[in-house]
């Protein structure tokens, strides 16, 4: 029921995409002069080119969205034309999995962040600190590009 904010659905749903991206294509950067935004109401979409540590481009999109019907919260990634979407439901139990569609099919897991969460507990962690801040610059890079919001 939040009045639409793209910033604040990007904040809230980008980091989950950019880590793929950086867990995909490890040692990437973005081309910044590649950068292609459309925010309106809760949407966030950001089109780009990552450039891979061997140089290749992999043409990236990224949508974030919130919705007040199912599925709530969207998460999209679309690398060189492969579409991911990255959903949730509640299990028997009433605890948060992850779905995720892919091209070849579906996956149900549990859900990433109650893994880091519980490895962090552990003492551990499973995204380095360079890779963490990376996925910071990142999502706050592209947000910084994006039009300015009346509550923003």
């Amino acid at each position: 029921g939040r009045a639409p904010n793209p910033r604040r659905t990007w904040v809230d749903l980008a980091p989950h995409m950019l880590g793929a991206l950086q867990a995909a294509c490890p040692g990437s950067h973005i081309d910044w002069d590649s950068l292609h935004l459309d925010f309106d109401l809760h949407r966030a979409r950001a089109l780009f080119a990552a450039i891979r540590a061997d140089g290749r481009r992999v043409e990236c999109e990224i949508v974030t969205d919130h919705r007040d019907t199912e599925p709530r919260n969207v998460r999209r990634l679309t690398f060189n034309g492969l579409t991911f979407d990255i959903g949730g439901f509640n299990d028997a139990q009433g605890l948060f999995q992850a779905r995720i569609t892919t091209p070849d099919g579906e996956e149900e897991r549990e859900d990433a962040m109650r893994q880091l969460i519980r490895q962090f507990k552990e003492g551990s962690s499973a995204v380095p600190g360079p890779m963490a801040l990376q996925n910071l610059e990142w999502m706050l890079g592209i947000l910084a590009r994006a039009p300015r919001h009346p509550d923003a």
